[in-house]
């Protein structure tokens, strides 16, 4: 299934993918945990996908939750672009 998902979040952590997970398991966002891509590195090894128009949202769960993150992505054909 193609969800269009165009974000990607990383993280230092596994713990705070997995909380991140859990807060926005309870939100109307369309998401998926997944492994990071291997054009990218980041310390936990997994990484918060989702569509663009969710990054709003995204950002506001992870300053009320005090989540710590570490990169967002915006996904441009097969790459990766820091935001």
């Amino acid at each position: 299934m193609n969800r269009n998902y165009n974000r990607l979040l990383t993280f230092d952590s596994t713990h705070q993918a997995l909380q991140l997970e859990t807060i926005l398991d309870t939100m109307d966002i369309d998401f998926d945990i997944r492994p990071i891509p291997p054009a990218l590195y980041a310390g936990c090894g997994l990484a918060i996908e989702f569509k663009s128009e969710d990054i709003d949202t995204v950002k506001q769960a992870i300053t009320e939750h005090q989540v710590v993150s570490k990169s967002f992505y915006k996904k441009v054909d097969k790459q990766y672009i820091e935001l």
